[in-house]
């Protein structure tokens, strides 16, 4: 049958297997994107914690001082820590781990992985000239292109719009915890973060898309269906 194969069918059928390993990885960090973020957002509060800790520290060895040295240089090390407050970056987190986006990374990793599966077997088959290994192709292309454009609608209209809110509340609570005469930290970085989120979610809707449009033109020539129609 492999003499029988015309080389654009070939060409499909490792390109739907090379695909389907690459995609899969994309698909298992989407999974994972919700338990990342709650890791972070832990991370992030214990360093938090840590940072209060210190300072409690300090002010009861402030208190427990014997010398003015003493004290003074506690109270150095305790100015130090109040001009350098961390940031609050679990609220970053926060929106990854609300029932909505959280089951919508789910449920968009498990139809990608189950995609994935259907262009590996597609290919397997392609390489056999199988007839149903062609309608496959057909079929797991087409699903991973309206995949891809729903999981590009998600990240632009639900998940960018939240991202965007909870970094500038981030921003916001931090101007507040800055010393007076402290640097303000910037504001607007929430319309940036969407702005640049849309922009990266259209370039990744291309760059993931454009194997499927590759395979479906190809598996649409008279050579290609006529081969695996025989």
């Amino acid at each position: 049958m492999a003499e029988e194969r015309p080389t654009i069918v070939t060409i499909v059928a490792i390109g739907n297997m090379i695909a389907a390993l690459l995609c899969s990885c994309t698909a298992l960090y989407e999974a994972a994107t919700p338990a990342m973020m709650a890791a972070f957002r832990s991370v992030s509060q214990q360093a938090i914690a840590h940072q209060r800790q210190q300072l409690q520290r300090l002010m009861q060895l402030r208190q427990k001082a014997k010398t003015p040295q003493e004290r003074q240089f506690i109270d150095a090390q305790i100015a130090n820590l109040k001009k350098t407050p961390l940031p609050d970056f679990s609220k970053f987190a926060e929106p990854f781990l609300t029932p909505s986006i959280r089951w919508g990374y789910l449920a968009f990793g498990a139809a990608t992985l189950l995609i994935n599966a259907l262009l590996f077997v597609s290919g397997v088959g392609l390489l056999w000239v199988k007839r149903w290994a062609w309608w496959c192709a057909l079929i797991a292309c087409s699903l991973q292109i309206v995949r891809n454009l729903g999981m590009a609608a998600f990240n632009i209209f639900v998940v960018a719009p939240a991202s965007a809110k909870a970094m500038e509340a981030m921003m916001a609570e931090m101007a507040k915890a800055m010393p007076p005469g402290a640097p303000a930290p910037p504001m607007g970085l929430g319309v940036w973060t969407e702005m640049w989120a849309v922009f990266g979610q259209l370039l990744w809707l291309l760059l993931y898309s454009a194997w499927a449009l590759v395979a479906l033109f190809l598996l649409l020539l008279p050579d290609t269906r006529k081969a695996c129609q025989q």
